[in-house]
C-alpha cells in the first residue's frame, strides 16, 4: 500500500476545533480566521491536495502559533509530504502542547522509523498505543517500526493486533503480509496479500505486495504476472513499474 493511501486514513482522526467560523469584516475585507484556515487545510488534506493543505496549516499557525490542531495537522502533512526532519519537529510540538495527543505520537513513529530510527520510532508507537490501545494507526505505527529494526516476529505481533481491531482495512493485511514476509512465511504472506485484494479488488497494492513476496519466495514467473497486474491497476504507480521494468534486466 503506497503510503499516501495508508495516510489518508489519518485525516479521518484529525480533528477541527468545534465553533462557528467567523470571517471579520474591516473596511469591507474580510479576515480569515485560523480557523478558517485549519477548515480549509483539512478539506485539501483529505482531497490529498497536500502542498495546499500545508499551505493553509501555515497561516493558521501564524495567527495561533500554539493552536495544537494546526501544529499536529502540519506534522502529520510534513509527514505525508516526505519532510521527516521538519515532522519530528513540529510532532515533538504538538506533544509538548499536548502530551496526550495519539496521533502526534503515531505519526511520529511513522517519521523515526522512515528516518531510519527504528527504536525511537518503537518508544512513540508504544506511547500511543498506551494512550490508545484499540487504535489500529498506532500499531501499524509499532510494525512498521520493527519493520525498520529487522524484528520480523515483533512486526507479525503488532501488525496482527492491527487487523484484529480493524479487520476490514487493507493497509492492516498489507503491513501484516509484510511482516510475514520478513520472516520467510511466504504462504501465510500470501494469505495477508489476498485480503488486500479482496477488500480492494480493483487497487494495485495487493497486486503489488504479492508480486515482491513471490519474488523472494523465488517464485519469478508467478512475482511477473502479479506485478503485470499491478500495472494494469495503476499505469502511473512508480513502485509497480520499477517492480515490472526490474523483470526486463
Amino acid at each position: 500500500m503506497s503510503a499516501a493511501k495508508a495516510m489518508k486514513d489519518l485525516a479521518k482522526l484529525i480533528l477541527i476545533p468545534i465553533g462557528v467560523s467567523l470571517m471579520i469584516s474591516s473596511c469591507g475585507i474580510k479576515v480569515k480566521s485560523s480557523v478558517d484556515y485549519l477548515v480549509t487545510g483539512n478539506e485539501y488534506f483529505k482531497a490529498g491536495n497536500y502542498k495546499l493543505a500545508e499551505v493553509e496549516y501555515k497561516e493558521a499557525l501564524k495567527l495561533d502559533p500554539k493552536n495544537a490542531t494546526a501544529v499536529n495537522n502540519m506534522g502529520v502533512i510534513q509527514n505525508e509530504l516526505g519532510h521527516y526532519p521538519e515532522a519530528i519537529e513540529t510532532l515533538k510540538k504538538a506533544e509538548e502542547i499536548d502530551p496526550k495527543n495519539v496521533i502526534a505520537h503515531y505519526v511520529m513513529a511513522n517519521a523515526l522509523s522512515r528516518s531510519g530510527k527504528p527504536d525511537e520510532a518503537i518508544i512513540e508507537a508504544k506511547q500511543a498505543i498506551n494512550l490508545d490501545p484499540n487504535e489500529p494507526a498506532a500499531c501499524r505505527a509499532l510494525a512498521e517500526a520493527y519493520i525498520a529494526k529487522g524484528d520480523a516476529q515483533s512486526a507479525i505481533d503488532a501488525s496482527r493486533q492491527a487487523v484484529k481491531l480493524r479487520p476490514t482495512s487493507e493497509a492492516n493485511h498489507l503491513l501484516l503480509a509484510q511482516s510475514l514476509s520478513l520472516n520467510n512465511d511466504f504462504d501465510g504472506a500470501l494469505n495477508s496479500a489476498k485480503k488486500v485484494l479482496e477488500i480492494d479488488p480493483d487497487g494495485v497494492d495487493g497486486h503489488l505486495v504479492s508480486a515482491q513476496i513471490l519474488l523472494k519466495a523465488g517464485r519469478k514467473d508467478e512475482a511477473l504476472a502479479e506485478a503485470k497486474l499491478a500495472v494494469d491497476a495503476d499505469s502511473e504507480n512508480i513502485d509497480a513499474k520499477n517492480l515490472l521494468n526490474s523483470f526486463k534486466n
